[in-house]
């Protein structure tokens, strides 16, 4: 959705230029704008990867998430772990 407004700005002030006297301040939104495009498209092309993600990265719903897995994770284990190798404990 942002990237389609964008795009779609871009193209009105491509419109613009011939249109308008002031093209020096005409292009340098345009250069912005593509530049916003340019790091839009960056961001979704490029996936984060979970060994490869720093932890102050995660937003607060991921970092939930993520506890909630490992959680589950370490359940499931000790639970395999006591029922496995009852005679053990």
């Amino acid at each position: 959705m942002e990237t389609e407004v964008v795009v779609d700005l871009y193209a009105v002030l491509e419109a613009l230029q011939g249109v308008t006297d002031n093209t020096d301040e005409l292009e340098g939104y345009m250069s912005s704008i593509s530049e916003s495009v340019d790091a839009i498209e960056e961001k979704v092309a490029s996936p984060r990867l979970f060994l490869e993600t720093p932890l102050d990265e995660y937003t607060v719903t991921e970092g939930l998430l993520l506890t909630i897995v490992i959680c589950m994770f370490l359940k499931s284990l000790w639970r395999f772990v006591k029922e496995g190798f009852y005679w053990l404990l």
